[in-house]
This record gives structure tokens, sequence and C-alpha cells, in this order.
């Protein structure tokens, strides 16, 4: 396992140097790093899906977690994921953030990131969502039975306050998305985090 506090400017360096220092056989990756005050004022880059990229050699990884500070995103397209994941076949735990929403990890993203993880059980992904995305559920998206904890930190956008704003689980028992609907009174800030767990152990 590969444990490290990187900062963002050495970001691609490291992750280029794991390619080089370690074995193909490598199966965690945990990295965590904090971002200069400076580099915030800077337009967003492809530093995060270059690093990413340099990774993609290790096809024997279980787990891969990558962590910013909360004031700090991952700019990483839900289409460079998806991109991204076949390289890594075996990938049973899966954890991005706080994630870059601006431009949005979709639903049907975050359903095409599972369908290349046969073997992920746990999955953190920041999604954003939109009421329009659970109108033909449950049969627009396909099953992911094997997962059992599904986590996801999304944002509301153009929400009606007169209206009640939706949310989406993963039922792991019936294997399919369900959508769940709230009060607006109910909501405590923009940005919700769903936690959904099949309650099995592993």
């Amino acid at each position: 396992m590969t444990w490290l506090y990187v900062d963002s400017a050495y970001l691609l360096v490291f992750a280029a140097s794991l390619r080089r220092l370690c074995s193909d056989t490598l199966a965690s990756i945990v990295l965590s790093h904090s971002v200069d005050h400076k580099d915030r004022t800077q337009p967003p880059s492809n530093l995060h899906f270059q690093a990413l990229s340099a990774l993609a050699s290790f096809h024997a990884l279980k787990t891969l977690w990558i962590e910013l500070e909360m004031e700090d995103r991952v700019e990483v397209s839900g289409q460079q994921l998806i991109a991204l994941v076949p390289n890594w076949p075996q990938l049973e735990k899966l954890r991005i953030y706080p994630f870059d929403t601006s431009d949005g990890i979709s639903v049907s993203s975050l359903a095409g990131i599972l369908q290349h993880l046969p073997n992920a059980f746990e999955v953190s992904v920041p999604t954003t969502m939109f009421d329009s995305d659970f109108d033909d559920l449950p049969d627009m998206y396909p099953t992911f039975k094997q997962v059992k904890r599904l986590c996801i930190a999304y944002e509301e956008h153009d929400v009606d306050e007169r209206l009640p704003w939706t949310s989406s689980t993963y039922d792991m028992r019936e294997g399919r998305w369900v959508a769940n609907q709230y009060a607006s009174d109910e909501r405590s800030s923009d940005e919700k985090h769903t936690s959904v767990d099949s309650g099995e152990e592993e």
C-alpha cells in the first residue's frame, strides 16, 4: 500500500514516479494532497487527469483513494473517469473526494464507471443530479449487485424552493436505483451526502 501526502505542485511528478518505482502488482494507493493557496487563483488544469493517467499501468489495483482539502476539487470529468477505470479491472474500492461538480459526474457517468468495475463493492464519487435523471428509473441504468456500499455527494442545481428535492440511493438488495423525495424545508444545505450500505459483512 502507498499512503502519502503530496503537494499539488508535485502531484503529477509523484504519480509518474510511482509508475517507475513500484511494481505493476501494486494493490492499493491512498493519496491525499494539500493545495498551496496561490494555486487556487489559477485556472483549472489537466493536472489531476494526467496524474490519474500515470497510474493506469497498475492493473492490479484494488483500492484507489484520492482526497483533497475541502476547499479544492478534483478536476476530472465523468468521461475521463470512464476512460480511466478500465485500466483497473480488479478495483474494489474507489474514492475521489471532493469532486469538481461544476462539470458534473452525471448519474449516467456514474453508471458507466460502475459498469467497468465488476469487482467494486465500495464506490464514493460525488455526482451532480437532476430530477430528470430519475424519470425513467429503474430501467434506465444497469444493475450493480456487487456493490455493498455506495456513497454519493451531490449538489442541487436550479431547485424550485416550493418543490421537493430528489436524491437517489442504490438499493443493493434489489439491485436498482431508487429515487427519494424530501420536503424542501428538510434541506440543510445545497450539498447533500448519501451513503448506502447493504448491511452485509465483507
